[in-house]
């Protein structure tokens, strides 16, 4: 296995809640196999919205550094390793963002929903909310 150069919060075992719903974030906007700029653009403003991420100067190279951590060591990896540093209601906050992500090209796909089921189990999710989560979500993503 090469060398992985971690970011520091994760080289230090570390890794922050922001960067815990970073990866989860990630993980989200490759369940398709692909990270699509209409998902990277909303992550951005997600960013850009939470009081977490404050102290974050530049949030692409902050974004492009958990994409590349998280695409190295693998999306189920950093999925356990993020979950374990997520409180109860930032699990809630993961889940929520997964869902803005994946809603936020209108074109959900198979790998997609199964990604959102799974993600919903691990972060013990349960369906009521789940389902809340994606109605809300649903309903701010229409455009037209």
């Amino acid at each position: 296995m090469k060398n992985i150069v971690l970011p520091a919060a994760a080289a230090k075992a570390r890794l922050s809640p922001a960067d815990a719903l970073m990866l989860i974030a990630i993980g989200a906007c490759r369940a398709d196999g692909a990270l699509h700029p209409q998902e990277l653009t909303h992550l951005r403003m997600l960013v850009h919205l939470n009081p977490l991420y404050a102290a974050v100067d530049n949030v692409d190279r902050y974004i492009e550094r958990w994409a590349a951590f998280s695409r190295d060591i693998g999306t189920q990896k950093s999925q356990e390793l993020a979950i374990a540093k997520l409180s109860s209601p930032l699990r809630e906050t993961a889940y929520a963002w997964a869902v803005d992500v994946v809603y936020a090209d209108n074109k959900q796909k198979q790998p997609e929903h199964a990604f959102l089921q799974a993600l919903r189990a691990k972060l013990g999710i349960n369906g009521h909310l789940a389902g809340k989560i994606k109605a809300v979500t649903a309903i701010r993503n229409r455009f037209a």
